[in-house]
């Protein structure tokens, strides 16, 4: 539902386009909107319970930090959300997306990070560990070399995202 707010905002502020990867269909204002990130993901499942092990555990192990943002994941809803009190009444009860470069971890949906992303019509959905978020690649492939030792399947994602106001 609030992913359905956030396209109608995007809309109305004439931002979304056909092509993400299409530099030329934007303007300078709508360019600076995005960001491509390289996501290190060491791990994927609709398990949330799988993700948070493997979370807890390469925390551990490499001594990443974590940052949920103060999501969590409901068991009612299947979903990671930002919690029902929250100062944020649009993102209360919803999914808000890491967007900003960092070094830590934390379980995000596939979808957001994604081409033609498109909110799930039903959950469990597939999630994945973050295990960093980086504008340069090769900072990313440095992770995932060293992740790749205890995780095989690490994978680095590239990802156009969205990074002006959300509100």
């Amino acid at each position: 539902m609030k992913y359905l707010f956030f396209l109608l905002v995007l809309i109305s502020c004439k931002t979304v386009k056909n092509d993400l990867n299409d530099p030329s269909a934007y303007s300078d204002f709508e360019a600076e909107q995005y960001a491509d990130y390289y996501l290190v993901i060491p791990h994927k499942s609709i398990v949330y319970g799988d993700l948070e092990n493997t979370m807890w555990t390469i925390h551990k192990q490499y001594n990443l930090e974590i940052d949920t943002i103060g999501r969590f994941f409901d068991k009612a809803k299947q979903q990671i959300i930002v919690p029902e009190d929250d100062e944020d009444e649009l993102y209360r009860g919803e999914y808000f997306p890491r967007r900003f470069e960092s070094e830590t971890l934390s379980i995000e949906n596939v979808y957001f990070y994604t081409k033609n992303a498109v909110e799930p019509k039903q959950y469990p959905t597939e999630m994945m560990v973050v295990a960093g978020m980086f504008s340069n690649k090769s900072r990313a492939d440095s992770l995932k070399t060293a992740l790749k030792r205890l995780y095989p399947k690490t994978r680095v994602l590239k990802s156009k995202i969205y990074i002006g106001c959300m509100h």
